[in-house]
């Protein structure tokens, strides 16, 4: 009953299995109140509805003018179908970090643990990284129950790719019963196709030259996150005729005109400070690496990135000038919310 009733991950996810919290329900070591752990999931609960509140709402107002405009019979052009697209790709970064975050700040106020459910997808290096790394619980669940069932990767490349793309197929089907959805998983699985075929003929080439690290590594992290970019036109839009009509406008099939009915200097403006916060600053695990936040804290920490140096004072600890800190966020995040949002998982 008690792992059944938990409520911090009932609802969305993370989707925990039994093995996972079972032991740290029966360890009468972790039935005491410990102020220093409370005292990080009250943090991660705050960070987790921070990005909700304050960065994924605030951006939604582009990516749903814009996508709704377009299901009212509007038409967008090139510069707009973009900004749309981008802006809905990080609107639903935020609200799913957020909602990941709180739920293991909310589980950890009780000592208890649940799995990484995400760890900076957009900074992954091909697609497969990335679902190694986007709703984790769900990519685990999929390939115990589905892709390795269905033969994975071990009788050979031509059911490697069949179990690929039935999982992927399967996965859009699980957000919704749509055909934007099956589409979307359809396009996830051809990504895949795309990634494993050049890893399969790059070690088949001699290849003259090589890239220094840091460019090639850039490089896959751009065409990567460009990827699952245009992904999110299918995953947002309310038709196929409305994914349609961005992709036209994005591929300049009905020209290429660089003015906009949003504010657009805003809309860039927000852009490139979420890029920021993605790319450059740790994500809430390291913030709250000190309290190791989740059960599989070991092997979710080796995927993290080295935070900067100048950016180690977010490192968490507790402290007064934390709590100094968290305060008055904490403070205005609740005076921020004087209206209904969902969370963007809820309607899946």
């Amino acid at each position: 009953c008690l792992f059944v009733t938990f409520f911090p991950q009932l609802i969305a996810g993370p989707i925990v299995h039994h093995k996972k919290m079972m032991p740290q329900f029966g360890d009468h070591t972790e039935h005491r109140f410990n102020a220093t752990i409370f005292a990080g999931g009250l943090t991660m609960f705050f960070i987790g509805l921070s990005k909700k509140v304050l960065l994924a709402d605030t951006i939604s107002s582009f990516s749903n003018k814009l996508f709704d405009g377009a299901l009212a019979g509007g038409t967008v052009n090139f510069i707009e179908s973009w900004v749309g697209t981008f802006a809905y790709t990080f609107q639903l970064y935020f609200d799913f970090s957020g909602y990941s975050v709180m739920a293991i700040g909310l589980a950890l106020m009780f000592g208890i643990r649940l799995p990484t459910n995400f760890n900076s997808p957009y900074k992954s290096l091909n697609t497969a990284d990335f679902w190694r790394r986007w709703h984790i619980t769900l990519g685990h669940f999929l390939r115990d129950y589905l892709y390795i069932p269905l033969g994975g990767n071990q009788r050979g490349i031509p059911r490697l790719y069949f179990s690929l793309m039935v999982t992927m197929a399967l996965s859009g089907l699980w957000h919704g019963a749509g055909w934007t959805f099956v589409f979307w998983g359809i396009q996830q699985g051809l990504f895949h196709w795309v990634y494993l075929t050049w890893s399969l003929v790059k070690n088949q080439l001699a290849l003259p030259f090589t890239l220094p690290k840091r460019v090639s590594n850039f490089i896959a992290c751009f065409l990567t996150f460009m990827a699952w970019a245009i992904g999110m036109v299918l995953f947002r839009a309310e038709s196929l005729e409305v994914a349609t009509a961005f992709y036209h406008s994005m591929f300049g099939l009905n020209g290429l005109s660089f003015t906009a009915d949003i504010d657009l200097k805003n809309a860039l403006i927000m852009l490139s400070l979420f890029s920021l916060i993605i790319w450059i600053f740790p994500n809430s695990l390291q913030i709250l690496a000190k309290v190791e936040p989740v059960v599989d804290w070991a092997s979710s920490s080796r995927n993290f990135s080295t935070t900067p140096k100048f950016l180690r004072w977010l490192e968490w600890s507790p402290s007064k000038r934390a709590a100094l800190v968290l305060t008055p966020i904490a403070i205005y995040v609740l005076l921020r919310m004087t209206k209904v949002e969902e969370f963007l998982y809820f309607q899946f």
